[in-house]
């Protein structure tokens, strides 16, 4: 992986995706890269621990997800947040079917089965080794995410020249409930929010 072109002024949105979630490790990485492989292994096991694909299981017609899938799921969440409709499944039907939600990258991508694919990638996806015991979440609450908040910490530290097709801002999602990281904000609509 290394410090791939997101140094250069050349670097593009893509090169951002591929330095967060690389698809493999490299032979110099550390072992706090996360890779899209990784994210593959984990959702597959945690699929095989609730017997997806198996008669009577959970989604029998389930099948293992590729590194590739991964990145497409997680890039529908990405596009989502930049392009919002009221449910994902929506981006999966044509253009000339839903004029306002639907997009023909999704669905040429993705396809029209990608509701139920979907419905499969939320039950199953995992950032954390499924057979790895749960730790208390009062010494470790975030355990979860750990080692994808250490890899963005690396990668963040190549990113001291932006490239002129990137502009980075602070962004706080809405948020309802108790978390450490909650902030209140009394100057603008949203109110409570995740920081």
């Amino acid at each position: 992986m290394g410090s791939p072109s997101i140094h250069c002024e050349n670097s593009r949105p893509s090169d951002w995706f591929t330095a967060l979630l690389p698809l493999k490790r490299g032979p110099s990485d550390p072992l706090t890269v996360v890779t899209l492989n990784d994210w593959a292994t984990y959702t597959n096991a945690k699929a095989a621990k609730a017997n997806a694909g198996q008669p009577g299981g959970m989604y029998p017609d389930w099948t293992p997800f590729s590194p590739v899938e991964i990145k497409q799921f997680i890039g529908l969440y990405i596009f989502n947040g930049i392009s919002p409709s009221p449910q994902i499944s929506m981006k999966f039907k044509p253009h000339h079917e839903d004029y306002v939600h639907g997009n023909d990258l999704c669905h040429k991508v993705i396809g029209r089965k990608g509701g139920r694919r979907h419905k499969m990638f939320k039950a199953f996806f995992a950032c954390q080794d499924p057979n790895k015991p749960v730790p208390s979440k009062w010494t470790h609450p975030n355990w979860k995410i750990d080692p994808f908040i250490a890899h963005i910490m690396v990668v963040s530290m190549w990113a001291w020249v932006l490239g002129r097709n990137i502009s980075c801002d602070e962004q706080t999602i809405g948020f309802k409930g108790n978390h450490a990281d909650k902030r209140r904000i009394t100057y603008k609509k949203e109110g409570d929010g995740f920081q």
